[in-house]
C-alpha cells in the first residue's frame, strides 16, 4: 500500500538475491514462497524502492513512498512518454509551477524566458491576444514559422489563450524532428506539447485559488520634458541657436525666437499671458505673468493602474479503475491602457477509465468563453499610445479648451477632443498628426469580440 493506505497495483516483489518475484494484484496483494530469514526487494514506478526483512512472518505488509525524483525523469513526447535518460532529441520541459505562478492571461506569455531558443512574438500586447511561438528562429520565408500546439496528444487549432494555465500539468517543447515526425509538415516549426491535469487514485480532493493584483507599467520611460514651461524654454533655445547659426546676432536671434515661438508650435499655448507679451522673454525665461491654462497630457490620459482578479476551483479523485479531474476558472484582466481588457471563463473535464485489462478509455473536454475589449488595429504612429506618450510635447492637450482654460463641451455636454485642427481657441494646426486623437480612439472606438471555444 502507499502512505495513505491505498493499494499499489503492479508493484514488483522479488526475493532478494534471486530472480523469483511476483506483482501485486488490483487490491495490492501478492503471494510468494520465500525463506523465513530472507528479504523482499519491492519496486514500482513512481515509488521509492524498499527492502523488507521477512523475519519469519507469514504476512508481510509493505508501505511504498511516492518518489518525485522518478516522476521528474518522465518526459511527454509526441508518441507517449519516455524516461529522460532514454530520450533522443532536443526537448525542454516547463514545470507547472512556472506557468501557474506567472500570473499572465496567456500561456505564451508565461513561456517567455523559460525555454532556451524559444521566442514569443506579440504584435499588439493586448491582454489575451495570442502571440506567435517561434522555436530557433525563422525557418521559412513563405510557410508559417510558428510552433504546432498539441494538447493531450491532439493538435490544437484554437486560441492558446483559451487554455487555463491552472489546468496545465506540464509543457514540453520539442525543438527538432524526432517528436515532430508524428505530425508531419505541420510541425516544421517545432512542437509545444501541453499536458493537462488528470485525476489520481485516492480520496476526493477539492482545491480553490483566488488571486488579486494591480497592473501597471513596470518600467518608466527615460527622463523627458513633461513640464510645459520647460518645453517652451527648450524650444526657444533651439530656435534662438538656429537663427544665430544662420548669421544673425545673438540679440536678434533671441528676439526672433520669442516672437515666433508659438507660431512654430501651431499657436498651442498652455499658458494664459497678458496681451502683447511674449511667453518666453528674450532672456530665455518663462513670462513671470504666465498662468497655466491647461494641464491635460496624453501620457496621463492613456495609462492607469488596473485591477486583476482570477479564481479557480478544481475537484479530482479516482479509484483503481477510474480517475477524474474537473475545473472551473474565471479571469478578469483589465489592462493598464484605457479601453483594453480581457475576460475569460473556462471549464475542463478529464476522465480516464480502465474498462478492461486491454482497454483504457478517456475523454478530455475543455470549454472557454472569452471577451476582449480593445481598439482597432492601426499601423499609424499617432494610433500607438506608447509612441504618442514618448514623442508628443506636453503642450498638446487631449481636449479642446477656450481662451480662459475651460474644457469645451458638445451639445450633449461631453468634452470635445482636440484633433489638432483648431478645436482649442487660438490654435491653428498641431505640428504632428492633425485630425487625430489617440485618447479619443481608446475611449470611443472600442472593438468588442466574444468567442466560444
Amino acid at each position: 500500500m502507499d502512505t495513505e493506505g491505498h493499494p499499489v497495483v503492479g508493484a514488483t516483489v522479488i526475493i532478494s538475491g534471486t530472480t523469483t518475484g511476483v506483482s501485486t494484484d488490483t487490491e495490492g496483494r501478492y503471494n510468494i514462497s520465500a525463506p523465513v530469514n530472507g528479504k523482499f526487494l519491492v519496486s514500482c514506478l513512481g515509488y521509492d524502492d524498499v527492502v523488507v526483512d521477512i523475519a519469519k512472518r507469514s504476512v508481510v505488509d509493505i508501505t511504498l513512498t511516492e518518489s518525485t525524483a522518478a516522476l521528474d525523469e518522465v518526459t511527454v513526447v509526441a508518441y507517449g512518454t519516455k524516461r529522460k535518460q532514454d530520450l533522443v532529441g532536443s526537448v525542454s520541459s516547463v514545470k507547472k509551477d512556472i506557468i501557474s505562478n506567472a500570473q499572465t492571461a496567456s500561456i505564451s506569455s508565461a513561456l517567455e524566458g523559460s525555454v532556451a531558443g524559444l521566442q514569443i512574438i506579440s504584435s499588439s500586447g493586448q491582454p489575451g491576444d495570442d502571440a506567435s511561438i517561434v522555436i530557433r528562429g525563422t525557418g521559412s520565408m513563405s510557410a508559417s514559422n510558428s510552433a504546432l500546439i498539441v494538447v493531450d496528444g491532439v493538435p490544437y487549432n484554437g486560441s492558446i489563450s483559451d487554455i487555463n494555465p491552472s489546468d496545465i500539468e506540464s509543457i514540453s517543447v520539442s525543438k527538432d524532428a524526432v517528436s515532430n515526425s508524428l505530425y508531419g509538415s505541420r510541425a516544421a516549426g517545432g512542437v509545444v506539447m501541453i499536458t493537462t491535469k488528470s485525476g489520481k487514485g485516492g480520496k476526493f480532493n477539492v482545491q480553490f485559488t483566488g488571486t488579486w493584483g494591480m497592473s501597471q507599467r513596470a518600467y518608466k520611460d527615460y527622463d523627458m520634458a513633461t513640464d510645459p514651461g520647460e518645453f517652451y524654454r527648450l524650444t526657444w533655445y533651439g530656435m534662438r541657436n538656429t537663427y544665430w547659426a544662420a548669421g544673425n546676432s545673438l540679440e536678434d536671434s533671441a528676439a526672433g525666437a520669442s516672437a515666433n515661438l508659438l507660431d512654430e508650435l501651431g499657436n498651442y499655448n498652455a499658458f494664459i499671458i497678458p496681451d502683447g507679451e511674449y511667453l518666453v522673454t528674450p532672456d530665455g525665461a518663462l513670462n513671470a505673468n504666465a498662468r497655466l491654462r491647461y494641464d491635460d497630457t496624453f501620457a496621463d490620459a492613456m495609462f492607469k493602474s488596473s485591477f486583476r482578479q482570477e479564481y479557480n476551483v478544481s475537484a479530482s479523485g479516482g479509484n483503481d479503475k477510474t480517475n477524474y479531474y474537473m475545473s472551473i476558472g474565471y479571469l478578469d484582466n483589465d489592462s493598464y491602457i484605457v479601453g483594453s481588457s480581457y475576460n475569460r471563463l473556462t471549464a475542463r473535464v478529464n476522465v480516464d477509465s480502465q474498462v478492461k485489462k486491454w482497454l483504457r478509455v478517456g475523454t478530455n473536454i475543455g470549454y472557454a468563453k472569452t471577451t476582449k475589449l480593445g481598439v482597432n488595429d492601426s499601423n499609424g504612429k499617432a494610433s500607438n499610445p506608447f509612441e504618442v506618450a514618448r514623442s508628443w510635447a506636453p503642450i498638446f492637450p487631449v481636449h479642446a479648451y477656450d481662451a480662459e482654460g475651460n474644457v469645451k463641451l458638445d451639445s450633449a455636454g461631453n468634452p470635445i477632443y482636440d484633433a489638432g485642427t483648431g478645436q482649442t481657441d487660438g490654435t491653428s494646426e498641431r505640428p504632428v498628426a492633425t485630425n487625430q486623437n489617440v485618447v479619443a480612439n481608446l475611449n470611443e472606438d472600442i472593438r468588442k469580440s466574444e468567442h466560444n471555444n
